[in-house]
């Protein structure tokens, strides 16, 4: 079992029903818990059907409870289908 050492680059794949404005809201939620993050570092792909898009991000994590709160955040968000 690996134990992560808090700050860390924490990596994020949000997948979601393909939408516009999902980038934007996994962004916007990201950034309340860690107001350094940008979307610069974002990257943005659709699926093969193009029913679902994946958003992964890098984020400088402060701690395990800070992870955790992004993840529920964006789970709770109706266009978020699965955070990995």
């Amino acid at each position: 079992m690996t134990i992560l050492e808090f700050p860390c680059c924490y990596p994020l794949r949000i997948i979601g029903f393909m939408d516009k404005d999902l980038p934007s809201r996994v962004s916007s939620i990201i950034e309340q818990h860690a107001p350094s993050f940008t979307s610069s570092s974002m990257e943005i792909r659709e699926s093969r059907n193009s029913r679902f898009m994946s958003v992964r991000v890098s984020l400088q994590a402060q701690s395990a409870s800070q992870v955790e709160s992004i993840c529920e955040d964006l789970l709770a968000d109706r266009l978020v289908k699965l955070v990995i």
